[in-house]
């Protein structure tokens, strides 16, 4: 993460780096070239101010020593002067002097000056600027006024050029100082993100590594950590540890329920065995040992495909599905479906479930678990008794939960209540039940069995609760 991040920083930080020293640059180019054509009005004006024109058709550019340095030879600035009415040359700089040069005569119609850009010949770039203005008067009012002569204005054409490597020269300061804020300092700001990054995931860091030393068998939640954005994934994390540890509690029940149904067949199949080989000589003894170990067989395998069927689902569990309640308990619990094992009770049900109310789960794992409670009824219910299967409750909504109870009649007083004290042989429905994640509980009285299923609720139109049927099946 630390070197992806660093690649990140870079790119970002190269990225606006980039775009900083084209906006800075353009904005200060800007500037600087307003700046400089500012330059060139003023040099205009001034040139204009310093043109003097006199009675004797004199007419020259005033320049004083103090700013005649530019336009010296080799100067970077230029002037040339035209009389405006008859296009002659009246004046020009000693730095167009020095280049043997003129310009030609330009086309000015006003005031208003007129700018363009040219190259001279050794090949500078100027940009020049004209104007048509009057000269100025080199002798002052009073002393015209005392003389009395009547002077008339003389119009110029005055051609003012600045070297443009002067802006070049301008811009080259700017363009460092642009690169010194787009990409010095951000690549400094870089440096210091690459040197505090890594310390700032020193936390992930050890999070990682408390996770590599973790053995598969340890669930201890993670400590929390004071980092705000880690702390989701550590709770995350502990969530994880929590279902996995719920996961592994229910293998092992699993394997604690699955030995315990098989051990009592397993336990009967020795007991037939050894019964058979007492005495060799009984072949009618034999051959019933033979015909109960062959039905005790059969009910372990039926055990073995319950398992592998779980198993199997387990790995891919289906989604579930709503249907209605009603149907499949009649089909699970009328006699003509059931098998009339050995040692069966003549049980009766009371189907006391409305016809309207659907529940969510499989379908097909419920009809296992409803088929292995009728069993179970059958096995251990009081002779000719009568079973209800009722659902709690006079308005159940979506959301919610059916509570589902199967209470039977007693041969004898039951065992405790509870969860995890099934009794009375169901340990392959409370396996169907985990697998649906449908919770069955146990209740029993002194002359009484009941099993509760608590399943979710799909849809339901209940209006009253005369729409409860209760049939015998």
């Amino acid at each position: 993460m630390a070197g992806w991040l660093g690649s990140a920083i870079g790119g970002v930080r190269m990225l606006w780096s980039t775009v900083t020293f084209a906006g800075l640059y353009a904005l200060g180019r800007a500037e600087r070239v307003a700046a400089f054509e500012e330059a060139l009005i003023d040099d205009l004006r001034s040139i204009t101010n310093v043109t003097l024109t006199f009675p004797d058709d004199d007419l020259y550019v005033n320049l004083q020593p103090e700013v005649m340095t530019p336009y010296a030879e080799g100067g970077t600035r230029f002037f040339q002067v035209w009389d405006a009415q008859d296009g002659e040359e009246v004046d020009l700089s000693p730095s167009l002097q020095a280049l043997a040069h003129r310009f030609e005569l330009p086309l000015v119609a006003g005031a208003e000056p007129r700018r363009w850009d040219t190259v001279l010949p050794d090949g500078r770039a100027l940009s020049v600027v004209a104007v048509r203005t009057s000269a100025h008067w080199g002798i002052d009012q009073a002393l015209l006024d005392r003389t009395g002569l009547k002077l008339r204005d003389r119009e110029v054409l005055l051609l003012v050029a600045r070297a443009r490597s002067e802006l070049a020269e301008s811009l080259m300061p700017l363009a460092w100082a642009c690169a010194l804020g787009a990409f010095v300092l951000p690549t400094l700001a870089g440096l210091l993100l690459w040197w505090l990054v890594p310390r700032a995931l020193q936390p992930l860091r050890r999070l990682t590594t408390d996770i590599e030393h973790r053995d598969a068998n340890d669930m201890r939640a993670f400590a929390d950590s004071g980092v705000h954005e880690l702390q989701p994934i550590v709770r995350h994390l502990n969530d994880l540890l929590r279902r996995i540890g719920g996961q592994r509690g229910q293998e092992r029940r699993f394997l604690a329920d699955t030995a315990h149904e098989l051990r009592s067949p397993l336990a009967e199949l020795h007991m037939l065995a050894d019964a058979a080989l007492l005495d060799g000589t009984d072949a009618d003894a034999q051959r019933s040992a033979l015909a109960d170990a062959k039905a005790l067989s059969r009910q372990l395998a039926q055990q073995v495909d319950t398992l592998f069927h779980l198993a199997r689902y387990g790995q891919s569990p289906r989604p579930p599905e709503p249907f209605a309640l009603a149907p499949l308990l009649r089909a699970a619990l009328q006699p003509e479906r059931s098998c009339a094992a050995a040692g069966a009770t003549d049980v009766r049900w009371a189907i006391e479930v409305p016809q309207d109310v659907h529940v969510l789960a499989d379908a097909q794992l419920m009809r296992h678990l409803l088929d292995n409670l009728a069993a179970n009824t059958r096995a251990h219910a009081e002779p000719g008794s009568v079973a209800t299967a009722a659902v709690d409750g006079d308005g159940l909504g979506a959301g919610h939960a059916a509570v589902l109870r199967l209470r039977n009649r007693c041969r004898k007083p039951s065992v405790e209540s509870g969860q995890d004290h099934l009794g009375q042989g169901l340990v392959i429905a409370a396996l169907y039940a985990r697998a649906m994640d449908v919770r069955l509980e146990t209740q029993a009285g002194s002359e009484w069995f009941e099993v509760c299923l608590v399943v979710p609720v799909a849809t339901t139109a209940r209006t009253a609760p005369a729409s409860a049927t209760a049939e015998p099946a």
